[in-house]
């Protein structure tokens, strides 16, 4: 088979995994989103006997059922794409993230060309000066930093700037 087409295959296999895995840990948890919800109509005062039939308007599918027609449910949602309501905004999600999308390209795309930039400029810097204590120091760095997971460098730095500087809200 073809390099392209098997990677392909596997990048299906992996995607439908994942929708699969997410499914199940969300329906099968306790305290699961469904639950959630019940409790929220019933702190708001809603009916009773009509809260098991809004939370399975609000989902699109019946959480009472079995678990394979949730499933087959859940699979013809994604299909249309459905990706459910949002919680909080009460919007669909769908057009929550179109919504989010062209700024997350522009912050994306900002963020590679700057670690492009600064990558090359450094990379530059320790070439020009081989061998010399700033070669040596910005290599054990750069090797040290990169292995800092991303979301721990992420809090360190928001910590710093947001916290500690206040620049930003």
């Amino acid at each position: 088979m073809h390099r392209k087409v098997k990677l392909a295959l596997r990048t299906v296999g992996v995607i439908f995994t994942v929708i699969t895995g997410t499914f199940v840990l969300i329906r099968q948890l306790p305290g699961g989103p469904a639950a959630y919800l019940k409790a929220q109509f019933a702190q708001q005062g809603r009916d009773p006997a009509n809260v098991s039939e809004q939370v399975s308007r609000y989902f699109g599918s019946k959480f009472d059922g079995p678990l394979h027609e949730q499933y087959i449910d859940y699979m013809m949602s994604l299909s249309q794409g459905d990706l459910g309501t949002s919680f909080f905004f009460g919007q669909p999600v769908a057009e929550l993230l179109f919504q989010a999308l062209p700024w997350t390209l522009f912050v994306v795309s900002i963020g590679t060309f700057l670690s492009f930039g600064i990558a090359i400029l450094v990379g530059s810097l320790f070439a020009y000066k081989n061998g010399s204590i700033i070669d040596k120091a910005g290599s054990f760095l750069a090797v040290t930093i990169t292995g800092i997971p991303y979301y721990v460098v992420a809090l360190i730095l928001l910590l710093v700037f947001a916290y500690n500087l206040e620049l930003f809200p």
